[in-house]
């Protein structure tokens, strides 16, 4: 494996990676936080691309593990002489954490500490064991201490070179030297990393963390003169209040300071659109970084514009017994997506996710006869819309009604009367991006997850034929055990091919048939290091890929296609490739029990 060692910027490559991480940690609620040692040079010498990979494994599987609370990231540095310096970063999540035996297993292949563990979030475990080699490879290590029901805290560090070139397009901290900025952050961790980015910044900071305070300190400008704010700046959870708390906010903090910008757990247009409409000069989606924080306050307002909205090509489901309810939320919902179906009760909701399929439902909770919660409960277990984003619809807004809602297990939850904004966002954030794909052309909005660099989960090295033989068998005994998410999307297969059955079937069988073959001579041009050969096998299978349903092996041969363009040389794409073989013998392993479901004596005899 080469390790490179070119200038990069050690910010600028957290910052990418966090890009891409970020929405996972919105869907869920979680606060993503990030605090950088302002002693880390702007450029060093060292391999971003390995560093990147080994914090977006780290991050993700944070995210995957914890349903509530945080996952906060430090980056540290320490310098070792002129030419050498030593970083480390740590990952501190709130999760499911690990018991003793869980943790002694975590660094062996095939391990995931325990299959149940494998069961509710998927994959193979087996990211960690690349993560460290590459660690090692960087003259640096990878550890984590954990409690269960607790948390878990992973860190790894590498050395890097100094850099004694400056980087071009350095920040001109300068230009808010002695600026006055009031900052509410309810949150710890965000407060302190953001609070010492303004700090490096030479700004005046009066930091506030509740909204008791947040009141006493405007309160105190008001009645004096020669306290001043040139700044606000408003960090917020992301919940289904947030539209409503932080409109507050702004409407409080404006008479008294107008250049407000806001921080807040989502990426959503629709929600930023809102705030922005309500007084805010600029909204960012968490975590604040240095470049966005830095570009917003010193941006002018017209050049912060939010997205004009565009009618969403999905269909919806509105459950209402109340006839005016049911009317107000379809009108609302007809200028938002193209089509909406309307059930004034429990029972007829149930009917129509028997023989319709929608991107979401929006349930009302307090219906007669079959309520929201009872339909929720028969939609998840006898319909076509099994894995359809429910959304509540309450007049109740008390205090742990969400988490109630959830764990009903419904997405998400609105109260009444319904906000149009944030229907709109509720809609953005949580349908199918499938309904997106092939769009662009229309001009619609194309909401595909960004591909990542690297897997949440890879495989240990497989140098033989002998080794995939064993990988192969390993993986299918956990899919036979239900220990393994899909890797095969038959509904995704269905849309490929304009919903007519056969053909999907028919694609799915030439993409089995010849995928032991592509993996072999995959295999052989890697041994050969030929990347000419290697372009033209992943191009063609790129291609069989689109239309199959295997949404994750085609990211991966996307990924190794586009870094194969770029001239990335075979030695660094190691990993991905690791991942590409993973996915293969996933594929291989689940599409007998995805045909067999045809009972098609053809397809029998084809597999």
């Amino acid at each position: 494996m080469v390790i490179e060692n070119i200038p990069f910027s050690l910010r600028e490559s957290i910052e990418e990676s966090l890009i891409l991480l970020a929405p996972s940690a919105h869907k869920k609620e979680l606060e993503l936080s990030v605090k950088i040692d302002h002693d880390i040079p702007e450029t060093l010498l060292g391999d971003a691309m390995r560093i990147k990979q080994i914090m977006s494994n780290l991050v993700s599987n944070a995210i995957k593990f914890t349903q509530h609370g945080s996952v906060n990231i430090d980056v540290t540095f320490k310098i070792i002489n002129a030419k050498r310096a030593a970083v480390k970063i740590t990952i501190v999540d709130t999760g499911i954490g690990m018991n003793n035996t869980q943790q002694q297993a975590i660094f062996k292949a095939f391990s995931q500490a325990d299959q149940t563990i494998t069961r509710l979030h998927g994959g193979t475990g087996l990211g960690l064991i690349i993560c460290q080699r590459l660690a090692y490879e960087m003259k640096g290590d990878i550890g984590f201490s954990s409690n269960e029901n607790v948390g878990s805290k992973f860190w790894f560090d590498f050395e890097c070179g100094m850099n004694s070139l400056p980087r071009v397009g350095e920040l001109e901290h300068i230009r808010l030297a002695n600026k006055s900025i009031l900052y509410y952050e309810p949150h710890p961790h965000s407060r302190a990393a953001t609070y010492d980015m303004l700090i490096n910044w030479q700004m005046l900071v009066t930091q506030v963390d509740s909204s008791k305070q947040l009141d006493q300190i405007l309160e105190q400008e008001k009645n004096n003169e020669a306290l001043h704010f040139d700044f606000a700046l408003i960090g917020h959870d992301r919940t289904t209040t947030a539209l409503s708390d932080l409109k507050k906010i702004v409407d409080k903090v404006k008479p008294q300071i107008s250049n407000i910008h806001l921080a807040v757990n989502s990426n959503s247009p629709s929600l930023q659109e809102a705030l922005i409409a309500s007084g805010a000069i600029s909204c960012l989606s968490k975590p604040i970084t240095a470049n966005k924080l830095y570009s917003a306050l010193l941006a002018e307002p017209e050049y912060l514009t939010a997205p004009s909205r565009k009618i969403i090509p999905i269909k919806v489901l509105a459950v209402d017994d109340n006839e005016a309810n049911l009317k107000l939320i379809n009108a609302l919902l007809q200028e938002q997506v193209s089509e909406v179906v309307l059930a004034q009760d429990g029972a007829n909701a149930l009917a129509l996710c028997q023989s319709e399929t929608f991107a979401l439902i929006f349930m009302d909770i307090q219906m007669p006869v079959m309520d929201g919660v009872s339909t929720l409960k028969a939609i998840r277990k006898n319909s076509s819309n099994e894995n359809t984003p429910i959304i509540a619809v309450t007049a109740h807004a008390l205090s742990g009604e969400k988490e109630k809602m959830r764990k009903q297990g419904f997405n998400a939850y609105m109260t009444k009367p319904i906000d149009e904004t944030m229907l709109n966002h509720i809609i953005y954030e949580y349908c199918d991006v499938n309904y997106f794909i092939n769009n662009a052309n229309q001009s619609l909005p194309v909401l595909v997850e960004p591909i990542p660099t690297f897997a949440d989960e890879t495989i240990t090295e497989i140098e033989s034929e002998k080794d995939h033989e064993i990988v192969h068998d390993m993986l299918h005994e956990k899919l036979e055990n239900g220990n393994i998410i899909n890797v095969i999307d038959w509904k995704l297969a269905l849309k490929r091919t304009g919903g007519k059955e056969d053909l999907a079937i028919e694609m799915l069988l030439g993409l089995i048939e010849n995928l032991s073959d592509s993996k072999d001579k995959i295999s052989d041009a890697l041994t050969k290091q030929d990347s000419n050969k290697l372009k033209h096998l992943i191009h063609k299978l790129n291609g069989a890929c689109c239309y199959t349903g295997v949404p994750s092996l085609a990211s991966v041969c996307q990924e190794i296609e586009t870094q194969l363009k770029k001239e990335i040389s075979v030695d660094n794409l190691e990993p991905e490739f690791l991942e590409f073989f993973e996915q293969v013998a996933l594929v291989l392993a689940q599409a007998p029990s995805i045909l067999e479901k045809f009972d098609d004596e053809a397809c029998i005899k084809r597999l």
